[in-house]
């Protein structure tokens, strides 16, 4: 009692009671000797590990599940996003079950990666011991599994609020960071948590396990370890969360998680998915599936009542499997039908098709089926069970398989086991299961393919094995959506087969956009148009309905007497019909009269001469042009086109003159206006993109202040307040916990037992003492045995104890107090005080002592902030907070950017005029205000709230400067960023983490800097400031916060007065801010706040200026392509050798336009090369198109159309060449051309109208004439009805339209066209053609890119065929006809035996192509399927009454099934000309290019 307060304590205490010992000889001191003593400290345990800070073991172990958590969220997103889990959810699996199948095979995996982090915790590898020697490693294991388990539920939370994988990754890493955040703050303010405080601490995993971990390190340093025995050992004395309680909030989290992913994805399933209402738990019917049905009247006939020339009646006799009874189905009330009133049956051992272009509802149909939508009214059943009852659709998967119009391959399964895992859901029996995928491999032509992964599958091969799925299992049946998409024409002629193989015993319900798919596999077909039936009955029904069967035509004298002839038909084939009579007569004869063809062919030619005809041919009538005329039933006012007529264009569109020069303006602004207008048009453009992205725009502007003031509530005050504090043993009853107070005593004395029962009365509930007899064991003795038992409630729940002995001369009272606990000393010393009282007044209550604390010794407040910015959690913490706000804005300015990219949208802007350079200034001025707002906002914040120092000026100031040089560089950095990155959350993570990255680096330094010496540190600092801005910006923060405030507490006149007297008078704080005396322990500061030596911020202001050159350079190095150059450079070299011989070969017109360019030539392109690594995809292409000329460059899919366009476009570098745009180079007009790429390159945020506005201004058209010009384009593009809507909600169809009107406005000198009517229904194709033709009428030059010969024959003046990257034609239409003429045979067998599923024998289809090629020796074997054979038959005379004769003779003989003939249509030239799959397809194009020189 010699030192600070308690002399005084004493003093007074013992001067007060002398008045009630007047009697008493002896004074106080004499009558009672009073001692203090500490409490006895446990055996010092001996640590080779330091443990210090603690909150980097947390951050440590956290990190070490942030990836595996970021993708398990990604995969689960991944498949909601390929709609796997719909997939899943229609073969009965709930979403309830699939989010347990993930939550358990996650455990799995993450439980493995915590008994690795366990054995590298728990395990001695070295001669140091381990991490955790005394702790149970079970106990560690356990609570990392529990751990595990709550984020694996979060990680399901968060995949149940996103459809999209890369956002929810991005979220998965913000969320796992802010988790952590909560811990960090506490760490400081723990004192202070409220209630609900807490609860909401326990909701975030990673801030409970930094808690926990904070357990395991407090019991290890005590050498006892966690152990079963301590685990209702308390942390925190405010938290009063014991590892127990740690364990429990991690299993409630995982409980909380789990139950609100499972009621999210019920109300949010996915986008092609219908949810449930808000209610639904509290509803029956989503437990127990019964649902009764709408009370409708469902009419029992059938659309054949109603209209039989379109619907064939139902077979009698037959139970339909499939069934739709007058269903229809609206998704937004008022909107209009996607299925409207469809009734339709499908039957068992039969191929029913659905047949429609996109669009029509046939999608929507099978969609209802599979039970993804609920019907409006109406019903669909399978097999009897209704598809909308809950109790009766789940029959259904037992016998359903299904393939929808997407793949559902799991990409990480081979293709056998993707079968496998197919077969076993569907219930397979065990046996015949590898017997079941071997057949299927078979029949699909799978089997090379069997150990492959479907991930790395081509489009084509993944559709196969879809379809492989549906089948697998021999499911009774099976539904199709669009089975051969993506599929070349081999292709699909293997699963045609298969299909058509698999149909027995099975009720196959096929849709499809394809006529020729439809007539080939349906025994059943309908046709749907904008969701209503139009026609349904058998495939020879519908076919004639809409003109199948054979062309005659036949070429007459001028003599002739069309009646005649026509007569003479029609003896023969009473149904044949005249549609054209000028110059040669064309006739239309039905596909079921071919067996009475022959007799009419025989007598044409035996009556040539009388009929005054000179020739006839024959051809079959193609199922394109009958599905056309299905389509274009507007044009011909009916459903059904009783005569054939083949749509032509007609050069007159309804658009005027006037119209025409409204549409077409050539006229442009001045450069100054265009300036300007093309400014408004950019930062409208983003204005908007801000405006309907709120949250994104929110997050960015608001993040900064938002997160500075939460962490300004966090961590409270910085200096205690200085109110009174009464001294007594509720100061430490925080959590309201029950204390025991121990107290010895000598029995033997009267007087020593009476101070003892004093003593205790003091202690009321729900406090009590615990009595010991001093002679048996002693005080301390006592309280190391606690201590030894209980290191941790010794230390949080014992602080004073009393030991009461006597002596010959007094009466010796010793008070113990706990030297780790505040204000122990003096509380052990009152109570000691209290009971002499008591014990002299007899008990008389109205007297006793109260110590209070006021007020605290702080001799300058500004030392005591000098002292926190010392602290490295502090440091870490506004670390934290600025860099983890600072990545949020920063990553945000990423998405619009790469995006414009991705889609090539910001292409599009600068090929109608815009420059690079003007284009980033402007992105830049925008985003630098959108900054500036965010740093508005936080400079508010910390003027008013008075943080880091910042209320001064001249801070403030600082704090200013450097936001605005780092945003500067932070926006630069981004920009090259969105160069590389492949979409715009790929982008945002990439920002996001590239300042993490920062963050993780500046930690580390600052945790190092003790350690290491002044030198290295500095050299560190250097290295990292110049070449990761991140870092310069965060230590620049640091270190001007750290320099403000140790200048606020150390460059003031008291200290370093004291400094030049060497100290004298200073307490050892002042002590270290004097330079020249306290050597490596001074607190760090610099006069000069630009100071280039730590803490200055000099180095992080210059450093910065660097940065932004080189990133400005890397910008234009990257705009204008010149590391791709390089690349392709070192390529030239490696791979390109020089054909000299060959060039002259492949064009010859190209060689007198060597050195000279043709003053008509709008576009030239020469020895054209490009490479994709050592794939040759363009060899030495030479062509050339004239002013006003159309020129199609047609080819099939792979053949190097979209490379050669976007070379021409500047999109892509060519390895070698050259291509030239009136007359200069293409990199240099890029601003004279119109582009249409072929995916489609639009902003979805922005509509119709602001999009046509947007590229109407960049081209420079006069304000005046953009309303009228967007408008005469829409009406021509019939656009004008949707330009209010939102892109992203266009058609697929409409998006094409709008990409076609971009490219043509402004009437630019050339359009380039990439698959312009991909996707489109033949109306549209239409529009855009007259479009085309009405460009072409005004001026401009057109190179239009297709796989369509009919649109280059509607279109195109010449056509170049591309096959491989080699022009194998150049030339006219009607050329290419001329030298391509011939005949395609189809021979279609019959199935040996329906009942055994057999296909047609090898034998027999050997005989049937033996005779085939000895009567025609001509023709050449395109296909040899196991029910098919196709042939080419170049052109030759042919008898064709032999023909039909000798065709009808071999049914029989030949089991030939059908066959049909046909005129070698352009598509089939196309395909012939360009194909090279086969052998015997190469030997086809050898022919023919030898047949076309």
């Amino acid at each position: 009692m010699t030192l600070g307060f308690l002399p005084v304590q004493h003093a007074i205490a013992v001067s007060f009671m002398e008045n009630f010992n007047s009697n008493s000889t002896r004074n106080i001191e004499e009558t009672f000797y009073i001692q203090m003593q500490r409490f006895p400290e446990p055996p010092h345990v001996q640590h080779t590990f330091y443990y210090k800070p603690k909150f980097i073991f947390v951050i440590l172990i956290c990190i070490g599940f942030l990836l595996p958590f970021a993708n398990l969220t990604k995969d689960i997103v991944n498949e909601k996003e390929k709609q796997l889990k719909e997939t899943l959810k229609v073969m009965g699996v709930n979403s309830w079950m699939n989010s347990a199948a993930w939550y358990f095979s996650s455990l799995f995996y993450f439980g493995l990666l915590c008994a690795a982090i366990t054995i590298m915790l728990c395990t001695q590898f070295t001669k140091i011991q381990a991490v955790f020697h005394h702790s149970n490693s079970f106990l560690i294991f356990l609570c990392l599994l529990c751990y595990c388990s709550s984020l694996i539920s979060s990680g399901l939370f968060i995949a149940a609020l996103f459809y999209s994988r890369t956002p929810a990754m991005c979220a998965a890493f913000i969320v796992f960071f802010l988790s952590l955040m909560p811990y960090m703050h506490l760490v400081l303010v723990e004192q202070k948590i409220s209630i609900f405080a807490l609860i909401i601490f326990c909701l975030f995993p990673n801030a409970v396990l930094g808690y926990g971990v904070g357990i395991w390190l407090k019991t290890e340093e005590m050498g006892i370890g966690l152990q079963w025995k301590n685990l209702n050992v308390t942390g925190s004395v405010s938290l009063q969360l014991s590892m127990q309680n740690v364990l429990f909030i991690f299993l409630g989290d995982t409980v909380c998680f789990f139950l609100l992913a499972w009621y999210i994805e019920t109300m949010f399933p996915g986008k092609y998915l219908e949810g449930q209402p808000w209610y639904f738990p509290f509803t029956s019917v989503y437990w127990t599936g019964n649902k009764k049905p709408k009370t409708e009247v469902i009419h029992s006939f059938g659309m054949h009542e109603l209209k039989p020339e379109y619907f064939q009646k139902e077979p009698y006799g037959l139970r339909p499997t499939i069934e739709f009874k007058h269903l229809t189905k609206t998704f937004r009330k008022g909107s209009k039908p996607a299925v409207k009133n469809l009734f339709l049956k499908a039957y068992r051992n039969q191929i029913t098709v659905l047949l429609g272009h996109g669009g029509s509802g046939k999608s929507t149909a099978v969609s209802i089926l599979l039970k993804k939508y609920n019907p409006t009214s109406g019903k669909a059943t399978i097999k009897g069970c209704n598809v909308s009852i809950e109790n009766e659709a789940r029959k259904i998967p037992r016998f359903l398989g299904f393939c929808p119009d997407y793949d559902i391959c799991f990409d990480h399964l081979s293709v056998e086991e993707n079968l496998y895992f197919y077969c076993k859901m569907k219930d397979f029996e065990s046996e015949g299961l590898s017997s079941q995928i071997d057949h299927i491999l078979g029949i699909l032509d799978l089997e090379l393919k069997r150990k492959s992964m479907a991930g790395n599958l081509s489009a084509c091969w993944k559709r196969k094995l879809s379809i492989g799925i549906a089948l697998i299992g021999e499911s009774e049946i099976v539904v199709i959506d669009n089975p051969t998409s993506h599929m070349d024409s081999y292709s699909r002629l293997i699963v045609w087969e298969a299909l058509k193989a698999e149909k027995v015993f099975r009720t196959i319900f096929v849709t499809t956009s394809y006529m020729e798919e439809a007539d080939a596999i349906g025994d059943r077909m309908g046709i749907i148009d904008e969701g209503e039936l139009q026609s349904f009955g058998t495939t020879s029904f519908v076919t004639n309905l809409y003109g199948a069967g054979y062309h005659l035509f036949i070429e007459k004298d001028e003599s002739c007497k069309i009646s005649n002839v026509t007569n003479l038909i029609k003896n023969h084939v009473s149904d044949s019909k005249l549609y054209s009579s000028n110059g040669t007569l064309k006739y239309i004869l039905p596909l079921d009269k071919a067996p009475s063809l022959q007799f009419l062919f025989t007598e044409l030619e035996e009556k040539k001469d009388s009929l005054k005809i000179s020739n006839y041919s024959v051809s079959q009538i193609t199922m394109t042009e009958l599905f056309d005329n299905v389509s274009l039933k507007a044009y011909a006012g009916s459903y059904a086109m009783p005569e054939f007529a083949r749509e032509t264009l007609d050069d007159s569109t309804g658009v005027g003159d006037d119209s025409l020069n409204a549409l077409f303006v050539k006229e442009r602004n001045e450069p100054f206006v265009l300036i300007f207008q093309q400014a408004i048009a950019l930062w409208k453009k983003k204005f908007l993109f801000s405006i309907r992205h709120i949250s994104l725009s929110l997050s960015q502007i608001l993040i900064l202040p938002l997160i500075f003031i939460i962490s300004n509530t966090f961590t409270g005050d910085e200096i205690i307040p200085d109110h009174p504090l009464h001294l007594n043993l509720e100061l430490y009853n925080i959590s309201g916990k029950t204390f025991e107070v121990q107290y010895s005593v000598n029995p033997s004395n009267k007087e020593s037992r009476k101070l003892s029962d004093t003593f205790a009365s003091l202690f009321k509930d729900p406090h009590k003492a615990n009595i010991l007899d001093s002679r048996e064991e002693t005080m301390n003795e006592h309280l190391l045995e606690i201590a030894e038992e209980n290191p941790l409630e010794y230390y949080k729940n014992y602080f004073l104890a009393a030991d009461f002995d006597f002596n010959e001369k007094s009466n010796i009272i010793t008070a113990f107090y706990h030297n780790k606990a505040l204000h122990s000393p003096p509380v052990s010393l009152l109570y000691v005080h209290n009971t002499i009282l008591k014990y002299l007044t007899k008990g008389n209550s109205a007297f006793s002592f109260e110590v209070i604390n006021h007020p605290f010794p702080i001799k300058n407040p500004r030392l005591a902030m000098v002292k926190k910015t010392s602290s490295l959690l502090n440091s870490f913490l506004i670390a934290q907070d600025l860099m983890f706000s600072i990545s949020i804005v920063m990553a945000g300015f990423i998405v619009p950017l790469v995006f414009e990219r991705s889609k090539q949208f910001k292409k599009l802007q600068l090929v109608t005029g815009l420059s690079h350079s003007f284009y980033w200034i402007l992105t830049f001025l925008y985003d630098f205000s959108t900054y500036i707002m965010a740093c508005a906002l936080l400079v508010l914040t910390l003027n008013v709230t008075d943080l880091y120092g910042c209320t001064q000026h001249q801070q403030l100031a600082r704090v200013i400067f450097l936001l605005l040089i780092h945003g500067i560089v932070g926006l630069l950095f981004v920009y090259c960023c969105s160069f590389v990155a492949q979409s715009a959350s790929a982008g945002y993570m990439y920002v996001f983490l590239y300042h993490m990255l920062g963050l993780v680096i500046q930690f580390s330094i600052s945790v190092l800097e003790p350690n290491i010496s002044r030198n290295t540190y500095e050299n560190l600092d250097y290295l990292f400031s110049f070449f990761l801005p991140c870092y310069a910006f965060v230590q620049g923060f640091l270190n001007l916060y750290k320099n403000c405030i140790n200048n606020q507490g150390c460059n003031n006149e008291k200290i370093l007065m004291s400094c030049e007297q060497n100290g004298k008078f200073s307490d050892y704080y002042e002590l270290r801010c004097c330079k020249e005396t306290c050597g490596n322990k001074c607190y760090r500061w610099e006069e000069n706040f630009f100071a280039w030596k730590s803490p200055g911020i000099g180095k992080h202001i210059v450093f910065p200026f660097v940065q932004i050159a080189i990133f400005t350079i890397i910008i234009v190095l990257y705009e204008h392509k010149v590391f791709s150059r390089l690349m392709i450079k070192l390529l030239n070299t490696l791979l390109i050798k020089k054909k000299p011989s060959e060039e002259e070969m492949r064009e010859p017109e190209s060689s007198n336009s060597e050195n000279s360019l043709r003053s008509n030539e709008c576009l030239v392109v020469r020895e054209l090369t490009k490479y994709f690594k050592k794939e040759c995809a363009i060899d030495n292409l030479m062509f050339s198109v004239s002013r006003g000329e159309t020129f199609g460059l047609v080819g099939k899919k792979n053949a190097g159309k979209t490379a050669i366009v976007d070379i021409i476009a500047g999109n892509l570098l060519m390895s070698h060449g050259r291509v030239y745009i009136n007359g200069k180079e293409n990199t240099q007009v890029e601003k004279k051309i119109g582009f249409c790429p072929e995916a489609d390159a639009l902003f979805g945020f922005l509509t119709g109208e602001e999009t046509l506005l947007l590229f109407a201004n960049l081209r420079g058209i006069p304000q005046s004439q953009i309303s009228n010009c967007i408008y005469h384009l829409s009406k021509l593009l019939d656009l004008d009805h949707l330009l209010k809507h939102m892109v992203q909600n266009y058609s697929s169809s409409t998006k094409r339209k709008l990409s076609v009107a971009i490219s043509l406005l402004g009437t630019p000198s050339l359009i380039i066209l990439d698959e312009p009517t991909k996707k489109m229904d033949p109306a549209s194709c239409r529009f855009v053609w007259n479009a085309l033709l009405q460009a072409s009428n005004a001026g401009c030059t057109i190179l239009l890119a297709t796989q369509r010969m009919d649109e280059c024959e509607a279109v195109c003046n010449r056509i170049g065929m591309l096959a491989s990257g080699v022009l194998v034609y150049t030339g006219t239409i009607v050329d290419l006809k001329k030298k391509y003429e011939g005949y395609t045979l189809h021979v279609e067998l019959m199935h040996k035996s329906l009942s055994s599923r057999a296909m047609t024998s090898r034998s027999n289809t050997e005989e049937a192509r033996i005779w085939i090629e000895d009567w025609f020796p001509e023709a050449i074997l395109k296909a040899d399927l196991p029910n098919s054979l196709y042939y080419y038959i170049p052109h030759c005379e042919i008898q064709w009454s032999l023909f039909f004769r000798t065709m009808e003779n071999a049914k029989r003989q030949y089991k030939i099934c059908h066959y049909f003939i046909n005129r070698t249509t352009l598509e089939e030239i196309l395909f012939y000309a360009t194909t090279v799959s086969t052998v015997k397809e190469k030997m086809i194009t050898e022919y023919l290019k030898e047949r076309m020189k």
